[in-house]
């Protein structure tokens, strides 16, 4: 019996020893992984945190004064589908939403988080230099050919949307316009500096033929409104007495153009002004233009070709080059040489 006992004993002393070990070992054993574990949990939560704040934009609709957050997706999609038509061929599409995606970026990265899109029903809605159209308002705008659509530009976006473009390690400058006469012309042109992938390039979409809706536009400015555009432009003393003593027809002068046709310097009676602040001053839609007076009718007559500044890519052209077989990574090449497309 005793024999027995003391076996019992034994027994549970080395039962519990047993237990009290296992329990040191996995106890000393999953503190430090446990240890390991939570920091890297903490960081996946704080990036995944600092990734949705990133990619959430904020909207304030105009019309109701409510704000609402979209992330970047959508607003690719909200800004492809007023920037572009949706019956053009796939790969402008995509080309177009890199270009939409890269000048976003390079104009607000550093302000993302604050940054704020202003959405007007009633009028133009622009993202800085581009518009957009919210998914109810495509809804509205396409009707019953919503899905279809929405299916193209979902299509369009989710292949491109990690690609942005570059030039020697920076974002690029990824200006874009409607269509222009035969090429397109050189940013220090058209804007403020030379840059040296927004140079003047082929684009055929005008004599291509395919594109009936091209035509050249007419704007007529009768001579008492010109006169008035004029002088809140050159208000000097004596410039309404030197402009009465004048012939219409050498108020203004176009002094050089350039081969692409865009006009470069022109004159106002005796001072000199740029094409581009010309084209603005009078309302011209593109910077292909001349003028004319038509003395029996009193006003003047512009015909321009072409819709837009004409610096880097031309929508058209892109879908006229989509349609010969180019990709959009050859559009984009294209119409900004020498720089490179990215995945991010």
């Amino acid at each position: 019996m005793n024999d027995v006992k003391i076996m019992k004993i034994n027994f549970n002393f080395s039962y519990k020893k047993i237990i009290l070990i296992l329990v040191m070992f996995f106890t000393l054993g999953l503190i430090p992984t446990i240890s390991l574990l939570k920091p890297n949990i903490e960081s996946i939560k704080s990036k995944k945190k600092v990734n949705e704040s990133n990619q959430k934009i904020s909207i304030k609709d105009e019309a109701t004064g409510k704000y609402s957050r979209i992330s970047m997706h959508e607003l690719l999609k909200g800004a492809l589908a007023a920037e572009m038509l949706i019956s053009f061929e796939i790969e402008a599409l995509k080309a177009q939403v890199v270009a939409i995606h890269t000048y976003f970026l390079k104009q607000n990265l550093k302000n993302l988080k604050n940054y704020r899109i202003c959405v007007n029903r009633e009028k133009n809605s622009y993202i800085k230099t581009f518009a957009f159209i919210s998914l109810n308002e495509r809804k509205k705008l396409w009707g019953k050919k919503f899905e279809k659509y929405e299916s193209k530009i979902e299509t369009a976006v989710s292949a491109v949307e990690n690609k942005l473009l570059f030039f020697k390690n920076e974002l690029a400058y990824t200006f874009f316009f409607s269509w222009c006469y035969k090429k397109t012309t050189s940013c220090d042109v058209a804007f403020w500096q030379d840059i040296p992938y927004l140079t003047s390039i082929d684009s055929r979409e005008y004599d291509s033929k395919l594109y009936p809706n091209l035509k050249k536009s007419k704007l007529e400015i009768k001579r008492a409104e010109m006169i008035n555009i004029l002088k809140s432009k050159f208000d000097k003393e004596g410039f309404l007495d030197k402009l009465s003593k004048t012939k219409e027809d050498q108020w203004i002068k176009i002094l050089e153009k350039l081969d692409n046709g865009y006009v470069k310097k022109a004159s106002v009676l005796d001072e000199e002004i740029k094409g581009k602040d010309l084209k603005s001053l009078l309302g011209i839609k593109t910077g292909v233009f001349r003028i004319k007076y038509n003395s029996k009718e009193e006003k003047f007559e512009i015909e321009s070709i072409g819709l837009g500044h004409g610096v880097g890519m031309s929508q058209y052209g892109a879908d006229y080059y989509a349609k010969k077989g180019m990709s959009y990574e050859q559009i984009l090449k294209h119409y900004y040489p020498g720089t490179e497309i990215r995945q991010i």
